[in-house]
């Protein structure tokens, strides 16, 4: 049974029976019909909502010539109406906030028996994801034909096409600080997003460092809650009221794969594979980003499976200064100088270094800046922790201004990201923030 859910005469909601696989099933098809993917029509309509208009109830924004969208509450529209076709079959609305893009040619009136109402969600925030999280019943969905219009009409820059904008004009992309070491203080994980954002950040990294399920196993949390856990944490990061992308945060194993350590490569990849489809495809990060990686035989393999999502791969180092022997004033990882890798990875977009010292991540840039036309990324800690007896607590020392100098330092060497590892607060990134000009 179809229940045809209208709004006078710009119906925009459809249900049809049936189970979510048929419904994805359904969607999937008519995307490949039309040659576009899922995952664009996700990722564009996301970044109209999230991005492009204003988080002010009923006030209306272009976002592509001759394209509008408005929200409203309650699924009223600007007449004061609400859908009684909702209400009738049972769909609670209070509270709930509608999406109305206007200015399509196809429009996205749908009728009944209607193949191309392709069913994909549930009517909530993010509802054009729910096509694929979490299983079960789903009712509701948009007009394929007019997702797929908008894809084509409204261009949604990708994390690269940034990235080139300010490279070409010799800016600096400013990402967040430390995820994790805010979390673990007690700074509430969307209030630290906003913050971070509001002082400056343009890219927000997703709080999923440690949610692999072997890192889960060891955690003693749910590993079967891998794929929900990521994909709540992107949707957290994706709620930050502005224009921000959403890096989807990939932390080492901890220990090495056979022969030297205990973790199968089979199991491994199976592990990571799950990480990176709940944020890659559920989630549609605009890029993914392998952190604190010290064993470059298992960063190699992950970044090929990163690399065939399509999105761009930042591949990040923990590497440290070494003096001895014949490698004076060398950065190395656990196996030794980092020189006799980097050539393993020329082909990723972008190469950084983390969870570092302010004065490694500069050798950093001395070293390779020449060697590569990659994007560099550099995020230092605040400092090491220092004990503080008072408080019996750990502190990271090196204050704001201190960050803001090399941050400056690190731009003049060349470094198109900086950001903040362990122990950097929004306070770190204002500013360098403001000593970039940005606020």
């Amino acid at each position: 049974m179809s229940n045809i859910l209208t709004f006078d005469d710009r119906a925009f909601l459809v249900g049809e029976g049936g189970n979510f696989r048929e419904i994805v099933e359904q969607f999937e098809e008519e995307c490949r019909r039309q040659d576009i993917t899922p995952e664009q029509i996700a990722n564009n309509l996301d970044w109209v909502i999230y991005n492009l208009a204003p988080r002010r109830i009923n006030e209306r924004t272009e976002i592509a010539p001759g394209i509008s969208i408005r929200i409203s509450e309650d699924y009223v529209d600007e007449r004061g109406h609400k859908c009684s076709s909702c209400i009738s079959e049972g769909v609670n609305v209070s509270g709930h906030t509608s999406y109305w893009i206007e200015g399509l040619p196809s429009g996205n009136k749908v009728q009944a028996g209607d193949k191309n109402s392709t069913l994909v969600g549930s009517i909530l925030p993010h509802y054009i994801r729910a096509h694929h999280f979490p299983e079960g019943e789903v009712r509701y969905g948009l007009k394929t034909e007019f997702l797929v219009e908008l894809v084509r009409r409204v261009k949604v820059p990708t994390f690269i096409d940034m990235m080139r904008g300010k490279s070409e004009t010799g800016e600096v992309v400013l990402m967040d600080g430390g995820i994790g070491s805010n979390v673990m203080e007690g700074m509430p994980l969307g209030r630290l997003h906003q913050m971070f954002y509001d002082n400056g950040s343009s890219v927000s990294n997703t709080h999923t460092f440690m949610k692999h399920p072997i890192a889960m196993e060891r955690e003693d949390s749910n590993p079967r809650s891998c794929k929900r856990d990521n994909y709540e944490a992107v949707m957290v990061a994706r709620m930050v009221n502005g224009d921000n992308y959403i890096r989807g945060s990939m932390g080492p194993l901890y220990e090495l794969l056979e022969p030297l350590g205990p973790i199968k490569e089979e199991r491994f990849r199976a592990a990571y594979e799950q990480q990176i489809d709940a944020l890659a495809r559920l989630g549609g990060v605009d890029c993914l980003s392998i952190e604190s990686t010290f064993d470059p035989t298992a960063s190699r393999i992950l970044a090929d499976m990163a690399m065939k999502t399509g999105i761009p791969v930042i591949v990040s180092f923990f590497l440290e200064k070494i003096d001895y022997g014949d490698y004076q004033g060398e950065l190395a990882c656990t196996f030794g100088p980092f020189d006799k890798y980097f050539e393993q990875f020329r082909d990723v977009p972008i190469l950084g270094i983390n969870c570092c010292s302010l004065e490694d991540g500069l050798l950093f840039l001395e070293l390779y800046r020449d060697r590569t036309d990659q994007f560099l990324m550099v995020e230092p800690n605040a400092g090491k922790p220092v004990y503080n007896v008072d408080t019996g607590l750990s502190q990271h020392v090196v204050t704001p201004q201190q960050f803001a100098d090399y941050a400056m330092q690190y731009r003049e060497a060349g470094a198109n990201l900086i950001g903040g590892c362990c122990g950097s607060k929004p306070e770190h990134i204002l500013a360098a923030a403001q000593a970039f000009d940005l606020k």
